[in-house]
């Protein structure tokens, strides 16, 4: 699964903040935001665009005792929506 390979960071515009076990995302450029539950919060935490998605789901699959199948469906559809709404940079893939 090559998008596994990517290695997406968060855009400087985009400011976040952890609210509970969750948290919330806000792009400055745009007045829009995101909420995050508190799997999603962990997810965004690791997008430094120096980490794969696959050590993202590696690490996730132990944290949470899932598994890493279903783990990598996951963090990859996650990402997805966060490129659609423009959330992260491209990062290397």
């Amino acid at each position: 699964m090559a998008a596994l390979d990517a290695r997406p960071g968060r855009k400087p515009d985009v400011k976040w903040k952890q609210i509970d076990r969750g948290g919330i995302l806000l792009n400055l450029k745009t007045g829009d935001y995101f909420e995050l539950e508190e799997t999603a919060l962990a997810i965004w935490k690791m997008l430094d665009g120096k980490t794969s998605l696959a050590e993202v789901a590696i690490k996730l699959a132990k944290t949470y005792s899932a598994a890493r199948g279903t783990v990598e469906r996951d963090v990859v559809s996650f990402v997805s929506e966060l490129r659609k709404r423009k959330l992260l940079d491209a990062g290397r893939d």
